[in-house]
């Protein structure tokens, strides 16, 4: 008896972890590919985490990425194109980060470490269609003195040193600092920015600034490259730094953010920051192109889907989110999302 208890428990157990999105089964087929509930249950998350992003019907949006995943495969297989071992290990090093924090999240929705790779390898392979069409020697090339002439209007390089102008309490909620205190912090920022002009370099003013708030932070000041459509930042600043001359040093506040910013020449310090950000420049400039692109492909598909299946994933989904958006009220106030769940800071498509 003790035996047959030990094997209903252990089939319970196995029952329980397949069926919290449907098991690794075929949620969709799209064009002859078949899509498994982990990958849809993936795209499903993500569109449900991103409401802003992907407005309107949920299951639609998951399933256009679902089209866009395959339309990616598709064309980089058409094209013979296969990761290298430079793509293999930035997504392995994506997929590594992602599991060491939010596996938990991951497995409670079915979703495995295979499964987010198969992503990460897609978006690797997206950029690699990206070059095949429009690199250097693309099948439809931009010549690299456009990009870089894209690169220098459109993208802004700087070095900066940020501050806040309020403080916060033990439960990480934002407080309001005194007139007298906030007179003090911009005079500070007001007297780094006339140490720079005056001939001392922005990483010496920043060490000492750090120094004097007794911050663990530390090390060379790197050089941030942002375009307009950047959200790092708060609204307005983009256009601040892009009316700036290479070299100028201004202190720009906005809101309860305050920056000591000096601009640098884009396609200065040998051109390494137009290399680094290469593949990005191209999206930026023939971004749209490449979906019309994609989309035309998208169109082209059947798709067939798999409703029982899709209804179960996105059960799996939705009773998770319902879940810890109560959790997120009950702390009230406190750091809710954590590490509960993925914070998605760029596109999965």
């Amino acid at each position: 008896m003790k035996r047959i208890l030990c094997a209903v428990t252990a089939l319970t157990l196995f029952i329980t972890l397949l069926t919290a999105c449907g098991g690794p089964r075929t949620a969709l087929s799209i064009g002859g590919a078949q899509i498994s509930s982990e990958i849809y249950t993936y795209y499903y998350d993500l569109v449900k985490r991103s409401p802003k992003t992907y407005p309107g019907d949920a299951r639609e949006n998951a399933v256009n990425l679902c089209k866009e995943y395959v339309a990616v495969n598709t064309l980089a297989a058409e094209l013979s194109l296969s990761l290298q071992t430079k793509q293999e290990a930035s997504a392995s090093a994506w997929v590594n980060q992602q599991w060491k924090f939010f596996s938990s999240y991951y497995t409670s929705l079915g979703i495995s470490k295979q499964a987010l790779m198969k992503v990460r390898e897609n978006e690797e392979r997206r950029k690699l269609l990206l070059d095949a069409y429009y690199g250097a020697d693309g099948l439809q090339p931009v010549a690299d003195e456009e990009l870089k002439a894209y690169f220098s209007s459109h993208f802004v390089v700087f070095k900066s040193i940020n501050g806040y102008l309020t403080d916060t309490n033990d439960v990480g909620e934002p407080v309001a600092l005194s007139d007298e205190r906030v007179a003090e912090i911009k005079q500070q920022f007001n007297t780094m920015a006339d140490n720079i002009r005056n001939g001392t370099s922005i990483e010496e003013v920043n060490t000492k600034y750090l120094e004097a708030q007794k911050s663990a932070a530390g090390g060379e000041l790197a050089a941030s490259v942002i375009d307009g459509q950047n959200t790092d930042y708060p609204e307005g600043f983009y256009e601040q730094v892009a009316a700036m001359k290479n070299g100028d040093v201004k202190v720009i506040t906005l809101s309860t953010f305050l920056y000591v910013v000096q601009k640098m020449d884009a396609l200065g310090d040998e051109g390494s920051y137009f290399t680094q950000y290469r593949t990005d420049v191209l999206q930026s400039m023939k971004g749209e192109d490449f979906e019309k692109l994609l989309q035309e492909r998208e169109n082209s598909f059947e798709v067939d889907e798999k409703g029982g299946t899709l209804k179960r994933c996105e059960k799996a989904v939705d009773e998770k989110h319902t879940k810890e958006s109560g959790t997120a009220q009950a702390v009230s106030g406190a750091e809710s999302t954590g590490a509960s769940q993925p914070q998605q800071t760029e596109s999965a498509t």
